[in-house]
């Protein structure tokens, strides 16, 4: 139950990967890697820093951060007057990312806010601190895919596709895969200010002439899986095998992702809390999250 000491937020589930190969990576031992991260490491981010430091936990936990570009601000209840945050000496005001490292290569992700680091940004941090998961490979890196509900895999794999739509907030854009198609579209368009959209829709061509398109479009859903946590829209128009009908499918709505309550104080996360509700998420839905790896 939520009340005025207690904020619901959202947990949500990935699994590391091999970027190079596509492939799950191979178990790793966090809590032996990540004691050795003694102080916070930074790494460039799109000219920003992106730090991340060590958080010790029942499971190996890491917090990313990255500064806002302005303080928060406050308003006064009784009179709506509304005034800037202070900030103590010699810090700045951060959105902050909390990653638990479960087993079976499962990662459990709290954000404090949209505009906290993307799991996109945690698989790079992971590169540039602790290498790739293939250690004889100069080139190998970290990638983090969303783990998504075993039928609606199912279902998309079974389907005729005819139309995909995705949405990304226009901060968002340079978060896109590197190497998905649609990043040219929606990460080439500058100057477009917080609180704008880009949307593109992608269309089959109906009969035998549009078996190719199809296809094609079937590969282009495989290539927006990892970036779904950065959408905010990602709808697949489709007809079920032998049926003429068209549904929609909400790909968004079907990643593992959990709500959980969590204390705070001081209208400020509670730390401890933070990492022990993704930790009972984690527990509560292991099997399910087991299952739902490739």
């Amino acid at each position: 139950m939520v009340t005025q000491n207690t904020r619901a937020v959202k947990v949500s589930f990935f699994y590391l990967t091999d970027l190079v190969t596509g492939d799950p990576a191979p178990d790793v031992d966090w809590n032996a890697e990540l004691k050795n991260l003694t102080a916070p490491y930074e790494h460039d981010y799109g000219g920003r820093p992106l730090q991340g430091i060590y958080v010790p936990g029942s499971y190996p936990c890491i917090s990313i951060a990255i500064d806002r570009p302005f303080a928060p601000r406050q308003r006064n209840v009784a009179n709506g007057n509304r005034s800037a945050l202070p900030l103590s000496r010699g810090h700045e005001p951060i959105e902050e990312t909390f990653v638990v490292f479960c087993p079976n290569g499962i990662i459990g992700i709290l954000r404090s806010s949209g505009s906290a680091p993307h799991p996109a940004a945690v698989a790079v941090w992971l590169t540039a601190r602790f290498h790739g998961p293939d250690p004889s490979d100069g080139d190998s890196r970290w990638g983090i895919e969303p783990l998504i509900h075993p039928n609606t895999l199912r279902q998309i794999s079974e389907v005729e596709p005819s139309r995909l739509t995705l949405r990304v907030p226009a901060e968002n854009a340079g978060l896109l895969s590197e190497g998905a198609y649609y990043r040219q579209f929606l990460s080439g368009v500058f100057g477009l200010q917080r609180g704008m959209h880009l949307e593109i829709t992608i269309s089959a061509r109906r009969g035998d002439v549009g078996v190719d398109s199809r296809h094609q479009l079937h590969d282009a859903l495989e290539s927006a899986l990892p970036d779904l946590e950065v959408f905010d829209k990602a709808v697949l128009v489709a007809a079920r095998p032998g049926e003429a009908s068209k549904e929609p499918i909400n790909l968004l709505k079907d990643r593992m992702a959990t709500k959980v309550v969590i204390p705070v104080k001081d209208r400020a996360l509670d730390i401890a809390s933070v990492i022990a509700s993704i930790v009972t998420a984690y527990n509560d839905h292991r099997d399910e999250l087991d299952a739902a790896k490739p």
